[in-house]
């Protein structure tokens, strides 16, 4: 059992692993995510609408949520308070 050193990442990882656990999860992170939430079927220009809309709902949805749970935290105060 003996480690190696990846000279992409300077990673060292046991050789019974077969390749870099970290660049081959770069490879998936980079790869196989966008063929898995995009669909390949779909030309470059509606992919592109589609990113603008998913960042969209995610830039509004997120203050969103955490704005909803303080309202539930502050009725539940004034509830708590009487």
């Amino acid at each position: 059992m003996g480690y190696k050193f990846c000279k992409k990442c300077g990673t060292l990882y046991n050789d019974s692993d077969g390749e870099c656990p970290r660049c081959a999860d770069k490879t998936l992170t980079d790869e196989g995510m966008r063929d898995a939430v995009y669909d390949n079927r779909m030309s470059e220009e509606e992919i592109k609408k589609k990113r603008r809309a998913d960042w969209k709902r995610l830039i509004i949805g997120v203050p969103a949520f955490i704005a909803f749970i303080y309202l539930v935290f502050f009725l539940y105060e004034l509830i708590a308070v009487k």
